[in-house]
């Protein structure tokens, strides 16, 4: 797996990484919530963009999550 570095910073030549320096705090998050992407729809994309070994430019995030959530008492929600 190749780890890659989150710059943080400003539009100038001055953006650090983390690794150099973690006492750097974010000024903005953005949180992407993908409803109805699953890895089989991810996947489709995937091989309909460019094949199975392209990546989706989201696929490089470096934190990504997944959440399964249902109803606690029916079949649907």
């Amino acid at each position: 797996m190749v780890e890659e570095a989150v710059l943080i910073g400003t539009e100038t030549n001055a953006a650090e990484t983390l690794e150099q320096n973690p006492n750097i705090k974010a000024k903005n998050i953005i949180l992407f919530i993908g409803d109805g992407m699953g890895p089989n729809q991810v996947a489709l994309a995937r091989f309909a963009v460019g094949g199975a070994n392209h990546r989706l430019s989201f696929e490089n995030f470096p934190v990504t999550g997944i959440v399964l959530n249902h109803s606690a008492e029916n079949l649907y929600t």
